[in-house]
């Protein structure tokens, strides 16, 4: 997968997602209110299999955090 980088750990894997328009997807990652956790950091990233894209077919989303 040339160009295409995995950037989280796995602590959650495989959320599901939704349409929400041609091109994009949308998804809950809801995050709970717990004092302990603002001053942690969270990343997310995408993948998504993708056809004849690369010898892996899969391709990933740039990662956020």
């Amino acid at each position: 997968m040339p160009g295409c980088y995995r950037l989280p750990a796995n602590e959650i894997f495989g959320l599901p997602a939704w349409p929400a328009t041609a091109s994009a997807l949308y998804f809950d990652a809801v995050i709970p209110l717990n004092m302990a956790l603002l001053t942690q950091h969270f990343c997310i990233q995408d993948y998504a299999f993708a056809l004849r894209a690369n010898a892996a077919q899969i391709v990933t989303s740039n990662g956020i955090t």
